[in-house]
């Protein structure tokens, strides 16, 4: 199986993506690494990030209707999902940056093990931390956050309310 890297920052608009899809069809065996940035903010066609499974930069989902991550496992900067019909964050398990779910239907943190930053969890659907190992930065909830004592007492000097 190939890896191809693609080396150019993405702000994705619909008709990009469509080319993109085009791309990925063509190379159907490969799974791919962006270089830089992808911003897909207010995105309305875009559904799943399919056999991406590194993005170097910041990928900024802020309100777009993407419903997975498809196959993505690395984030070299931030993530931002906030506002979106996200529930399930996949196989990612590594962001060196900030994690915002804030105001996210997402329920488990999954595969996720590292958050170089603070991990915005304010007003989100979380209920576990399931494999989560380190957070550099603080993490915010909400009460609402019904997440198990045995899992905060882990991380009691990052957490604020």
């Amino acid at each position: 199986q190939r890896h191809l890297t693609i080396p150019c920052e993405m702000c994705i608009r619909d008709s990009d993506w469509t080319l993109f899809q085009r791309f990925l069809l063509k190379n159907s065996d490969s799974k791919f690494e962006i270089i830089d940035d992808i911003d897909l903010t207010f995105n309305y066609k875009v559904k799943d990030l399919g056999r991406i499974v590194k993005i170097c930069g910041t990928i900024d989902l802020f309100r777009s209707k993407i419903e997975c991550l498809g196959s993505l496992k690395f984030v070299g900067e931030d993530i931002n999902m906030s506002g979106t019909l996200i529930t399930d964050i996949g196989d990612l398990e590594y962001v060196s940056g900030n994690v915002n779910l804030t105001g996210a239907r997402i329920k488990s943190l999954n595969n996720l093990k590292y958050v170089g930053g603070n991990l915005a969890l304010y007003g989100s659907a979380v209920e576990t931390f399931s494999k989560l190992e380190y957070v550099g930065g603080v993490i915010s909830l909400s009460k609402q956050n019904d997440i198990p004592k045995n899992e905060l007492l882990k991380f009691k000097h990052n957490i604020i309310y």
